[in-house]
């Protein structure tokens, strides 16, 4: 089929997670034999050239995703002295560009698209009115009813995008199959709507054997600038960092990404920031490390380690999805005490390192596989017998 995907989020540069998501997909399904095109109501403006040099005609700019109406932003300014729920949630289409749904049937008409596939549940109004005969696709990315509340457990400010069970039951309902990232948000999908859910994980990319031992015994940790990465890493640094450097000292924390900007200086740690080559740091180093302790989706963080065939100490939130390899192809820390024991135990251990290496490819190589298997499921729905 010619299929469009609909995004608020760029392909490329792939420097967070919901971009790498983006892409997969997009490749995968390329890979299944299909055409797609892109129609990005996006933002960021210093990714459109790399966004064009990438898609070429197959891109589409939309216009630009809405962060919520005066109305909204009135009541939920009010409802915030309540602590209310209502005072951190959206309504289901508060978010989606002014006129999206009338450019996504005009575009779908014109290139004669077989198949519509929405990112985010807050742009599921662009498959209202498209024909009964056109295939509509929900790729969910995350579980967005009471998202909010996650954020407020942890004492974080709530950000990104939170609605009510009803408001994504709503959007849900608009397609014709769900794309859910992992198990545990199937089942809570399938529990608001009568949608067919098909878990699809997210492609692993690259796919590295293991390679020499790290040239340097570093830390890493790699992530983009966000409320849950911050958090993780503050906790890292304040409970588990003097644990492990006590008891190998001189090891060193370097952290990459926009998230290094976030991050005060302490001994030992090197901020690095965003770098052109991931494959060359995820090389230098020993151990990579995802202390985040909250998200509602699966740790693409935590792949894309695995992918490079490098020892991972996560949290146990990182595991979610990846339940079947926990303690083969990665560790899981539950505490402070635990995640400096598991990264001491490894940097001390070369052979424990190989074996993890080992089991971290060979995982990537069979998840890799399965996932494609599982779009293909999602997309013969809609083929004829």
């Amino acid at each position: 089929m010619r299929i469009l995907s609909v995004s608020p989020v760029p392909t490329h540069p792939t420097t967070a997670g919901n971009r790498a998501r983006v892409r997969a997909v997009a490749e995968m399904l390329e890979q299944l034999g299909h055409e797609v095109h892109l129609l990005w109501c996006g933002t960021q403006g210093e990714a459109l050239p790399v966004m064009h040099e990438v898609w070429g005609e197959r891109l589409v700019c939309g216009p630009s995703l809405k962060r919520g109406s005066r109305w909204g932003r009135m009541r939920r300014r009010w409802l915030g002295r309540l602590r209310t729920d209502w005072a951190y949630t959206y309504g289901i289409d508060e978010w989606c560009p002014r006129g999206l749904e009338d450019q996504v049937r005009s575009l779908a008409r014109r290139l004669g698209v077989g198949a519509v596939l929405v990112n985010y549940v807050f742009l599921s109004r662009a498959l209202v009115g498209l024909p009964s005969d056109m295939f509509k696709l929900i790729d969910t990315h995350n579980v967005f009813a009471l998202r909010h509340r996650a954020f407020l457990r942890h004492g974080e400010r709530p950000s990104w995008y939170s609605t009510t069970r009803r408001g994504e039951r709503h959007g849900l309902d608009r397609a014709d199959v769900i794309l859910a990232i992992e198990s545990e948000g199937a089942d809570h999908f399938r529990g608001l709507t009568r949608t067919p859910v098909v878990t699809v994980g997210h492609r692993i990319s690259p796919v590295c054997p293991p390679g020499p031992e790290a040239r340097t015994g570093d830390l890493l940790f790699v992530g983009s600038d966000n409320p849950q990465n911050r958090h993780g890493l503050q906790f890292f640094l304040d409970e588990v960092w003097s644990r492990i450097r006590g008891a190998v000292p001189g090891v060193r924390f370097r952290i990459v990404g926009a998230i290094a900007s976030a991050v005060d200086a302490r001994e030992g740690v090197v901020s690095v920031g965003r770098v052109p080559d991931l494959g060359e740091v995820y090389r230098q180093a020993a151990v990579v490390v995802n202390p985040v302790r909250f998200n509602t989706g699966l740790s693409i963080k935590n792949l894309e380690a695995l992918g490079y065939a490098r020892p991972l100490v996560t949290a146990a939130v990182g595991a979610r999805g990846l339940e079947r390899a926990a303690g083969r192809a990665f560790r899981v820390a539950e505490d402070a005490r635990s995640f400096a024991d598991e990264v001491v135990a490894l940097l001390q251990d070369p052979d424990r390192r190989s074996g993890l290496a080992a089991e971290a490819h060979a995982f990537a190589c069979s998840w890799n596989a399965e996932v494609l298997q599982q779009l293909h499921a999602a997309l013969a729905m809609a083929l004829p017998a």
